[in-house]
């Protein structure tokens, strides 16, 4: 039976010299018996002492479908509505700090078992122009997941 669903979110990051971050997320999910389909939308304000409030908002969609049996491709974007601070410290997702980043994930999961999941994927960042007129160049990220259920 397909069915929707409904998830609000929020919280609040007291950091080490005193800044602090709040985050509040939406989130609308429709999970049929071949798609999985989504959209969330999330809004961060960083406070930090001496320095101007910052906000972060992003827009994500997504999709999946079963191609058959035990394949199910699927697509995300996320859209950020200004650069992210930080994001070239990001370990598992470097990304330029200088330009407003759109994040598109494309990939496919392969079920081997009812354990055990492979999916490769690959993420591709283009930019909008940043402040001081900075685009950077694109991004693209190979990675190979795998999923172990036990």
């Amino acid at each position: 039976t397909p069915t929707t669903s409904i998830d609000l979110y929020g919280d609040s990051w007291k950091k080490t010299g005193g800044e602090d971050w709040r985050t509040v997320k939406g989130e609308l999910f429709y999970i049929g018996e071949k798609v999985k389909a989504g959209v969330a939308y999330t809004s961060q304000l960083r406070k930090k002492p001496a320095t101007a409030d910052f906000t972060l908002n992003v827009v994500s969609l997504f999709c999946e479908f079963k191609a058959g049996e035990d394949v199910s491709p699927f697509v995300r974007a996320d859209i950020s509505s200004s650069t992210v601070p930080g994001a070239d410290k990001i370990e598992y997702y470097k990304m330029s700090k200088d330009g407003k980043p759109i994040l598109l994930l494309v990939g496919v999961r392969f079920k081997v078992t009812d354990n055990l999941e492979v999916v490769p994927s690959l993420a591709t960042v283009t930019y909008r122009e940043g402040p001081g007129g900075i685009t950077p160049r694109q991004d693209s990220i190979f990675r190979v997941t795998f999923v172990v259920k036990y």
